[in-house]
């Protein structure tokens, strides 16, 4: 039996331990043994922050290297991972800044705050005096209590046209790129 329990209960607070114990029901009603009692902390929000290049940046290299932050809330001694998808869009010149196209778009960018644009050779090239969007849109964190117990909470909903790629905090930045590199 491998279905996973979530929890998605009003009384979660986050930093508060939550404890939960199962027992099997036969198919007669009758009643097994309460399991040991285990636990999970749930996470407080996971808060991304975009850094550089900053909003409204010129003057930017075809290579720019994109950082964030993120609040730690990884729970005392608890392993917890992060995991961060990005994106660099091209912009069509439509106030408000309406994608033209994904430059770029990374998936699982783990335990890292910053990222080389197109270090893994799947995006674009980026032209020379044109400006792109940026966002980390999808945040997750893990921590992990013990096989089959973790604790998430996750920052964004990825790309989605009904989210404006939601993500950060501070929302997606608008770079142009540099005329000659």
């Amino acid at each position: 039996f491998e279905q996973p329990y979530v929890d998605f209960g009003p009384d979660l607070e986050p930093g508060q331990p939550t404890y939960y114990r199962v027992r099997a029901i036969g198919p007669n009603g009758e009643t097994g043994e309460w399991s040991a009692p285990t636990w999970v902390t749930p996470l407080d929000r996971l808060e991304i922050r975009l850094v550089e290049p900053a909003d409204d940046a010129t003057n930017v290299s075809l290579t720019p290297t994109f950082r964030w932050t993120y609040t730690d809330i990884a729970p005392q001694g608890v392993y917890t991972e992060y995991t961060f998808d990005i994106y660099v869009a091209g912009i069509t010149g439509v106030p408000g800044g309406v994608s033209d196209y994904f430059a770029w778009f990374y998936e699982g960018l783990v335990n890292q705050s910053e990222a080389e644009y197109n270090f893994d050779g799947t995006g674009e090239p980026l032209l020379p005096g044109k400006t792109y969007e940026w966002n980390v849109v999808e945040g997750m964190a893990v921590a992990y209590y013990r096989l089959n117990s973790a604790a998430v909470s996750l920052a964004g909903t990825g790309l989605s046209d009904n989210n404006g790629y939601a993500g950060a905090v501070n929302g997606a930045f608008l770079f142009t790129t540099a005329l000659e590199n």
